[in-house]
């Protein structure tokens, strides 16, 4: 799918559980999406294979998630994702079942009036697949909200690698098994 987009939905895009199915989202916007029910999202991806959202944007979702991946495998590479200023998403990526992820080089802004603490969430709920790697990787993280955490990894089996992030305004780094190796974190004052 390319230069599409999606807004003002109860769900943006919503991916159905296809064990074999590859899906990849570029150059597209998704807008202000959800009920307001913390189960509809900007984007919804069930059960696939592989899943890869490249130089996108992705903002303000309702209460649910700007990218929300259920897949085997997911590349968020090169995107800018986030609440702006009135946005009030929960997590600003989830991806609840681990699996293998890369999310580098996105913009990441987690807003004042966003619905959870947590900006970047893995293996919230129990591990469907296993893991070949966590890697959180050249990404700037925007902080607006008092008290918040960049990363939680939830796999005790799956080690988030944080490597020469930026992240500006958040309380803790990472939350769970991982490393963090480079990044730098500027506190406001």
């Amino acid at each position: 799918m390319v230069g599409c987009y999606f807004h003002d939905n109860e769900d943006g895009m919503l991916i159905g559980n296809l064990a074999d199915a590859e899906v990849t989202v570029t150059r597209s916007e998704f807008a202000r999406n959800g009920h307001g029910d913390g189960q509809s999202h900007n984007m919804y991806i069930g059960r696939i294979r592989k899943f890869t959202l490249e130089y996108s944007y992705s903002h303000e979702a309702h209460i649910g998630h700007n990218v929300k991946s259920r897949a085997q495998v997911s590349y968020i590479l090169y995107n800018r994702l986030g609440d702006e200023d009135n946005g009030d998403s929960s997590y600003v990526i989830d991806l609840p079942q681990g699996g293998t992820a890369y999310v580098i080089g996105n913009i990441i802004q987690q807003g004042r009036h966003t619905d959870n603490p947590v900006a970047v969430s893995f293996a919230s709920e129990s591990p469907k697949f296993s893991s070949k790697g966590f890697y959180v990787v050249n990404n700037t993280f925007i902080n607006e909200r008092p008290g918040g955490t960049f990363v939680r990894n939830r796999d005790p089996a799956a080690m988030a690698t944080l490597i020469n992030n930026l992240i500006l305004g958040t309380d803790k780094l990472l939350e769970g098994p991982g490393t963090v190796d480079h990044c730098l974190v500027v506190t406001g004052g």
